[in-house]
């Protein structure tokens, strides 16, 4: 089983204040995952007997985050969250889209909850029992359906989440669990990364039920250009600089249009359009992980302009209206809005 990195260090009792993270911080497929560390963070920790009850706290905070996450205008998924995810989204849900995007296209989101499986950090193949676990990983399929041009896509995306505690042995310490030893006290569960489930190159992800289009997506200039994101924005930024507008074979329809907001102002997105460096793809804004970083199903990035933040929304769709797969599926301009301000 494929498991996020977690960094081991203690969270600080002192506030932290908001900062972006890089790629780096979300090293997804990595052997083993280390307990996120709670102590010193003001949290109360549980005594070890009434975990030994089996109280199924974990299964209620996977469900609290869900719940808040795929809201709108929810933020109670940061209470069960690290600092480090909290941190991550800013000011956004890791599991949505921005709001402006949600209603321009009319975003319906369902999240369809596997079973949890509980494990031990110092061996992620051994599934145990709640009591004995300091790590959880529960599988959800997340769909995104929505509608443009009066035509209705779907995206299915499988998230695995990941939830740790730490593990305490007569001190404030914190560890992980430790079949040898009997804890004096455990922390309670918190949700601490988002990955991608194990795949296979030649076929979609466990559960992955890409975009479906009945639009004409013929290939067409700079087709293949729209094999990826740096492809996408490449073409974006060589048109704007030579030629003050934006110019791209990977708009949605062949017309040349996307779902571009009211308040969007082409020109001047087009005139302060970054120089893009095609061996330095840029993050995506949405946090879920796909097999795939360099051609993802769904993807937001963010632009700085002097009206504000543009929000560009990339997503899959297939030549022809067939189903996809990651061997052809193009990526699409699905929407340009204007960031909200919370």
């Amino acid at each position: 089983m494929a498991t996020p990195h977690v960094e081991m260090h203690p969270e600080s009792s002192e506030p932290q204040k908001p900062r972006r993270w890089n790629g780096g911080t979300w090293a997804i497929l990595a052997a083993g995952i280390v307990v996120v560390l709670l102590a010193g963070a003001g949290i109360v920790v549980a005594s070890v007997q009434a975990h030994a009850r089996g109280t199924g706290e974990a299964a209620e905070v996977a469900e609290a985050f869900i719940t808040s996450a795929t809201a709108a205008d929810d933020d109670a998924w940061r209470e069960v969250s690290s600092n480090r995810l909290r941190n991550t989204s800013l000011d956004r849900s890791p599991l949505r889209l921005d709001e402006a995007t949600m209603e321009a296209l009319e975003v319906e989101m369902t999240a369809e909850r596997g079973d949890l499986q509980f494990l031990r950090s110092t061996d992620t193949t051994v599934v145990v029992d709640e009591p004995q676990a300091d790590t959880a990983v529960l599988t959800v399929d997340l769909k995104y359906a929505y509608t443009t041009f009066d035509h209705d896509f779907t995206f299915a995306i499988p998230q695995q989440l990941w939830l740790t505690r730490p593990f305490y042995y007569g001190d404030d310490v914190a560890d992980r669990a430790d079949e040898d030893r009997e804890p004096t006290a455990i922390g309670p569960w918190r949700v601490t990364a988002l990955s991608s489930p194990q795949h296979t190159a030649a076929s979609p992800a466990m559960g992955q039920t890409p975009a479906r289009t009945d639009l004409k997506t013929t290939e067409r200039d700079g087709g293949s250009g729209c094999k990826s994101v740096g492809g996408v924005f490449t073409q974006l930024s060589d048109s704007a600089r030579t030629g003050g507008e934006l110019r791209t074979g990977c708009w949605l329809r062949d017309d040349g249009s996307s779902v571009i907001g009211e308040d969007v102002d082409l020109a001047l997105l087009a005139a302060e359009f970054p120089l893009f460096d095609p061996s330095h793809v840029p993050e995506s804004a949405f946090k879920l992980r796909t097999p795939m970083e360099g051609s993802p199903l769904l993807a937001q990035y963010p632009i700085s302009t002097s009206d504000g933040e543009y929000i560009i929304t990339l997503g899959a769709a297939s030549l022809g209206g067939a189903m996809v797969t990651f061997d052809d599926y193009y990526l699409r301009i699905l929407s340009i809005q204007k960031e909200r301000a919370r």
